[in-house]
């Protein structure tokens, strides 16, 4: 247990650590959605390394999953941006639809590439 919250908290401070210095040199509402596309692809990446044995599971899950990619994205951001606009629900709704759809799709993505490179060495 305190292997896993100590994985977890170095991944998040190293994750902040990232996020708010990509903060201080760029805008973050324009970023936003691209570092949490980066966010979803480096996570298919690395769960297809995990699915190899490539990286330990421990590791995998609590200092790259939840922390590091965790505490670098910000997906609420999104959500909390498109409630505050003055949209009808419907459009609100759709919006979140396809935020969820592309960043699904990205993940799968970087997975589908990472196993095909990791397959080929194999």
């Amino acid at each position: 247990m305190l292997v896993e919250l100590a994985y977890t908290a170095l991944g998040g401070a190293a994750g902040a650590l990232l996020r708010v210095l990509l903060d201080s040199l760029y805008d973050p509402a324009l970023y936003s959605l691209y570092v949490n596309i980066g966010g979803c692809f480096i996570m298919g990446v690395v769960s297809c390394c995990q699915g190899h044995g490539l990286i330990d599971t421990r590791f995998y899950r609590y200092f790259l999953k939840i922390g590091l990619i965790g505490s670098f994205t910000t997906i609420t951001v999104i959500c909390w941006a498109l409630l505050h606009l003055s949209w009808p629900l419907w459009q609100l709704t759709l919006a979140l639809m396809g935020i969820i759809a592309a960043f699904t799709a990205d993940c799968a993505l970087g997975h589908a590439m990472a196993w095909r490179l990791l397959g080929r060495r194999r």
